[in-house]
């Protein structure tokens, strides 16, 4: 239950960061999750925004397979699900597939 109320309050702490402050604000994050065990618990949570943005910097750092990640999304929320909600900009889309390229070497 605590842990639930800590994940809530971080991701509505990084939702109302200024962007100059967002990217320090991920990085606690980041390091708050991987301390309590609670990285996959806030990558299945909500807004899909933050978890894309949470996703890429877990995934620098080696604490993800972003490819994976994806793939599980896809496959447990649908395509549609995931259009319409994951991708929710193109801005967001373009972030991801930047980050994919420049990390494992893919080509578009």
């Amino acid at each position: 239950q605590i842990r639930i109320i800590i994940m809530n309050a971080m991701t509505d702490w990084y939702m109302k960061a200024q962007d100059a402050d967002q990217n320090l604000r991920l990085a606690r994050i980041l390091d708050v999750s991987q301390d309590l065990k609670a990285l996959s618990m806030l990558l299945n949570g909500q807004p899909l925004i933050f978890n894309i943005d949470l996703a890429c910097l877990a995934a620098r750092r080696g604490y993800l397979k972003l490819d994976k990640w994806l793939s599980d999304r896809i496959r447990d929320h649908g395509v549609c699900k995931i259009i319409n909600g994951l991708f929710i900009s193109f801005w967001m889309l373009f972030k991801l597939i930047y980050y994919l390229k420049h990390t494992y070497t893919i080509s578009f």
